[in-house]
């Protein structure tokens, strides 16, 4: 299965493009009768599509296929036997890429997409899983990959232009959001329904927006323990190991372990949830596109009357990061916070998480809880008058303490000559002088004079710091 074989295939199929598209379209006449007045009236209905994109079969391009590839299995679908042709082709192609073949391949691929897929949305869906084998041979910054953009049918400077468009669609979405459409006590009591429930399918929703994994990692990928250091904090957190992020460029990510606060409920619930859901499905055997379409729709039909709004699974991510951020956030600026929550590469993938805001109110006192804080309040008070007056009293005691260890160190011993007044206009030498020689009189008489002692002579305080920076040691 060459590539030059591949690409002969879609030389013979491209012959025959217009007879393939015209079996492909499937178009048939539809007779209807309608009233005319009082006589039933038949004619011919409007050509009505017979099959729809996902189910298009062309009986000429499985001929094609078989005479190329006999022995491949036909299914339902004519494109699901060329995109596995397709897909072993790759596999088998050699390690160092021809861009040449591939450029030439993806030139005749694409109008064959455009008949499967007839608008943009669904071509633009189903061009992953054309381009994948590309992308996993090649990894995802090869030139051959970079290349396989032309299966979605559009150039390169377009698909520029419609990302850099949804950006600025998202950035105004951010901007002039109003009001939270949604409300803390909706998600609430979303979980606490979907975790008390036994449905696998409810149990799903519960842990999405309770750590806002993913619906692949909660039921296949990632391992749920409790991290040793939260064991002692209030907040419930998670440790996730295994994202569904990895790439090739980057395959450390999809064994990436990261620890979440949990809202509503405990790391303990949320572990025999998951357990629940796995033990019922078994999605290890399954592969990661088959295990999510296998529970999807069943999550959104389940998702859909919750909410006032309308939201699908992933959505549940979004709720969480809002939630998250308002409840644990600590002040962080929101954009940051859920950057660093989910890990994103880019800042706009993160604005996109914007759009999606929950409204967490003001915590309710209750009034016996108020009237409680109220007491406390008037009874605290009261303490701090009381504290305030026994300072006072302590105060006013060492007032009297000093007073009298003053009045002792003076009593009966009067140096008069030695006393300071305004009248003397003294300089500061003379001062020192003065001071040095009643130093030297009170210790002659067996008295230590404290700063309060010269005090009383009539020293200020800022002579006397003066003269303690001078003072003989022998006075101290």
């Amino acid at each position: 299965m060459s590539l030059a074989l591949f690409n002969q295939f879609l030389e013979s199929a491209t012959d025959n493009i217009d007879q393939i598209a015209n079996e492909l379209e499937g178009y048939r006449f539809e007779t209807k009768t309608r009233k005319s007045g009082k006589t039933p009236k038949t004619y011919i209905e409007t050509i009505v599509p017979k099959q729809t994109p996902a189910s298009r079969k062309s009986a000429l391009l499985d001929d094609l296929v078989n005479d190329f590839y006999p022995g491949v299995k036909i299914g339902k679908v004519s494109a699901i036997a060329i995109l596995n042709v397709w897909t072993q082709a790759v596999q088998q192609a050699p390690a160092k890429p021809a861009l040449s073949m591939y450029r030439r391949i993806y030139t005749l691929l694409q109008p064959f997409l455009e008949l499967f897929y007839p608008n943009r949305t669904s071509i633009a869906t189903a061009a992953v899983a054309w381009r994948k084998p590309i992308r996993l041979k090649y990894g995802d910054k090869s030139q051959v990959y970079k290349d396989s953009i032309i299966v979605l049918g559009i150039s390169r400077d377009e698909s520029i232009n419609m990302k850099v468009g949804y950006m600025e669609s998202v950035r105004k979405g951010v901007r002039n959001r109003g009001e939270p459409r949604f409300t803390m006590q909706e998600v609430y009591d979303a979980i606490d329904a979907t975790s008390q429930s036994s449905n696998p399918i409810d149990n799903i929703i519960a842990v999405m927006l309770a750590c806002g994994s993913r619906m692949i990692e909660v039921i296949k990928i990632s391992e749920y323990s409790i991290p040793a250091s939260s064991s002692s904090d209030p907040v419930g957190y998670i440790r996730i190991k295994g994202l569904a992020k990895g790439t090739d460029s980057n395959p450390e990510e999809t064994n990436a372990t990261v620890v979440r606060p949990l809202v509503r409920i405990s790391p303990d619930m949320l572990m025999a949830l998951v357990q629940n859901i796995r033990s019922v499905h078994d999605f290890k055997r399954l592969s990661n596109t088959a295990a999510t379409g296998k529970v999807n729709n069943a999550v959104n039909q389940v998702l859909k009357p919750m909410f006032k709004h309308k939201i699908t699974s992933h959505k549940c991510r979004y709720l969480y990061a809002s939630l998250a951020w308002q409840l644990y956030g600590g002040g962080t600026p929101q954009a940051e916070y859920i950057r660093e929550l989910y890990n994103h590469r880019s800042a706009d993938t993160t604005l996109t998480y914007l759009q999606y805001e929950v409204a967490v109110p003001k915590f309710h006192v209750p009034e016996e809880l108020r009237a409680k804080v109220g007491e406390l309040e008037v009874n605290t008070k009261g303490l701090k008058q009381e504290q305030e007056q026994l300072k006072q009293e302590v105060k006013e005691v060492a007032i009297e303490l000093n007073r009298g260890i003053e009045e002792a160190n003076v009593v009966d011993v009067q140096f008069p000559q030695f006393l300071n007044t305004k009248r003397l206009r003294l300089s500061s030498e003379a001062k020192m002088d003065r001071l040095r020689r009643l130093d030297q009189a009170l210790y002659d008489v067996g008295i230590h004079a404290s700063q309060r002692t010269f005090k009383k002579y009539g020293y200020g305080s800022t002579t006397v710091q003066d003269y303690y920076k001078v003072r003989p040691e022998v006075f101290a």
